[in-house]
């Protein structure tokens, strides 16, 4: 009997569950929103492949730089024969561009065993960043996508191309050049990472697979960006490249969250998808009402220009509360390395923190090699603790009715 009765309150709790998700209506200010996403047919990646037809190059406008998502999607796409044929190189915001040619070596190699290409890479990606380390494993797991499409496509070998200006930590031998160094990078990282682009897209031109995939953090993937106070700011990758191609680029963005973890347009976008059950689409952003929508992804900075003013459309590939934040890169910390990298870490972080950084190398090598995933609640809670206004589903829900 007693079983009985907990197989009832089992069930009675999930019905409970059923009709709270039931979603049985929306507020009318969603409804041009619904209905422009009602008559969509395309698929992001579709519709990406459709601008190379009009478009020689796509800046892919990523969002939060953690998330590996949108990287299942570009592996999707790589794999996509309609890409492979015509894309020979994919551009990369992150990564100094003084590694290419040692990474590229290994992402084109066909004689290695998986031991060899791990313990290879991980050697190339301990050296690509002035911040010591770049945590996103993401990045690394794109470098294994080429590898891994290279070995079974070999007619068609894609490249990586990282932009960031150059860097090498070998030159790094005590806090006033570390300084000097990271300053010089960061003074000129979108225009050194734009004429890196501008010249090595036009000196690659292979006659067939002439197209080019740059993946670009916003701000970088930016044409131009207007503060409330009319203040105009064109010092962005997005802005140099579309200075000197114009009409060769299309600028896309991956659906987007603002940069303090909460859903843009107060959530409407976010309820709109939800309420067709997040159709995957990319569409143009002009004449539908999200490209109206004044671009808010820095909330705490206010400008007055609107999406399609900033980008030529967008992918929407998954709901935001689904996607994975992930940190850390198992491997990359290993006793050969130990050394070099405490030293790299404390040079770095003094710059940072303008004090000596306290460490030891058990928790270094616990937050450089321990994967570990984060969501979009995990970090409203971190960053708002208890503050249920900033709750993602609150705000995105507000918007629709449930039975």
């Amino acid at each position: 009997m007693k079983r009985i009765i907990v197989i009832m309150l089992l069930i009675w709790s999930c019905q409970i569950v059923w009709a709270q998700n039931n979603i049985s209506g929306y507020e009318p200010e969603i409804e041009p929103y619904i209905d422009f996403i009602k008559d969509q047919h395309q698929t992001p990646a579709s519709y990406l492949l459709q601008k190379y037809k009009t478009y020689d190059v796509i800046v892919f406008g990523e969002r939060d730089h953690r998330d590996i998502t949108q990287y299942y999607f570009i592996e999707e796409l790589i794999n996509t024969e309609e890409f492979y044929k015509q894309v020979g190189v994919i551009y990369t915001e992150v990564g100094s561009s003084n590694f290419n040619d040692t990474l590229n070596k290994i992402l084109q190699n066909h004689f290695l065993n998986d031991a060899e290409v791990e313990q290879k890479l991980l050697g190339v990606y301990r050296d690509i960043s002035y911040q010591a380390f770049w945590g996103n494993y993401n990045f690394f797991y794109l470098w294994k996508t080429i590898y891994n499409f290279n070995q079974s496509h070999p007619d068609y070998p894609i490249y990586i191309k990282m932009t960031s200006p150059p860097f090498d930590w070998n030159e790094i031998t005590d806090t006033a050049i570390c300084r000097t160094k990271t300053n010089e990078v960061e003074k000129i990282y979108n225009k050194s990472m734009a004429d890196f682009f501008l010249k090595s897209f036009e000196e690659n031109q292979d006659p067939i697979r002439n197209k080019a995939l740059v993946i670009m953090n916003y701000p970088h993937s930016l044409r131009k960006w207007t503060s409330q106070k009319g203040v105009s700011y064109e010092g962005f990758f997005g802005a140099y490249v579309n200075e000197k191609l114009s009409d060769k680029v299309c600028y896309v963005i991956v659906n987007p969250y603002t940069i303090n973890f909460q859903p843009v347009a107060d959530g409407k976008w976010e309820a709109a998808f939800k309420f067709c059950d997040y159709a995957n689409i990319g569409f143009d952003f002009r004449d539908s009402p999200f490209g109206k929508d004044t671009f808010d992804v820095w909330p705490l900075e206010k400008g007055i220009l609107s999406f399609e003013e900033l980008y030529d459309g967008m992918l929407f590939i998954n709901p935001t509360t689904s996607i994975e934040s992930v940190i850390g890169v198992p491997g990359f910390l290993d006793k050969e390395f130990s050394e070099e990298y405490m030293r790299r870490i404390k040079l770095r972080m003094y710059i940072v923190r303008g004090q000596e950084y306290k460490t030891n190398l058990i928790s270094e090598k616990l937050y450089c090699n321990k994967k570990r995933t984060y969501t979009i609640h995990n970090d409203i809670k971190a960053m708002y603790g208890k503050d249920k206004s900033k709750r993602f589903d609150k705000i995105v829900d507000q918007w629709l009715l449930y039975e």
